[in-house]
């Protein structure tokens, strides 16, 4: 089960919560937090009972996270790959079917930090439109689902939402949203059904 409640918004159905942040450690810049990393661990237990959950995790823009099979990232040292994101999804690697795509692009970083990181001129993947449509044309023909961490809600086109969640780090720093989408081509339809006894439940704009 995923956590959270049935919500309906413009008639589609998916599992929606608000959640706490918690506080980063500080060991190295934009990483996840325990309840982020306990969340995001859920998600891939839930995969895993589904029938089209048994292929490798994938994590892009990865830091120094140890979550995925296999993750990809610029120069991070824990990363399997060492590569930009986009060139690696022209690669032979990237041309087989994955169960989660894990996504935490960057998008609070100034220039300076992301020139320091070798990202100079790089846009935020929600807001570049070429990244944005290169990866969701990767991501239809290979990602059964996705898992994204941004400070919006990206959905791109051929994908579901089964899932999301606001949370919050409290004090005035920025609110994220997490985001599973599944791929309705690969896995078939997941929408959540949604009762009308069930607590908590939200309906909006039905």
């Amino acid at each position: 089960m995923l956590p959270g409640s049935p919500t309906i918004i413009n008639g589609s159905s998916f599992v929606y919560a608000v959640k706490g942040m918690g506080t980063a450690s500080g060991r190295f810049p934009g990483e996840f937090t325990v309840p982020v990393v306990r969340l995001i661990q859920t998600i891939f237990t839930y995969v895993k009972t589904q029938q089209w959950g048994q292929g490798p995790v994938l994590h892009l823009f990865s830091g120094a996270s140890g979550l995925g099979d296999v993750r990809v990232d610029l120069s991070s040292a824990a990363a399997t790959d060492k590569v930009d994101v986009f060139e690696w999804l022209k690669s032979d690697a990237a041309q087989q079917r994955y169960s989660v795509v894990l996504l935490d692009p960057p998008y609070d970083l100034s220039p300076k930090k992301m020139r320091s990181i070798g990202y100079a001129g790089w846009k935020p993947l929600a807001t570049s439109v070429p990244h944005r449509q290169a990866f969701a044309t990767w991501a239809r023909q290979w990602a059964c689902s996705v898992v994204w961490l941004d400070a919006c809600a990206p959905k791109p086109k051929g994908f579901d939402r089964a899932a999301m969640y606001t949370l919050l780090p409290g004090g005035y720093h920025r609110v994220r949203i997490l985001s599973f989408l599944t791929n309705p081509a690969l896995v078939g339809s997941t929408e959540v059904v949604v009762k009308p006894d069930l607590p908590g439940q939200q309906v909006l704009f039905p």
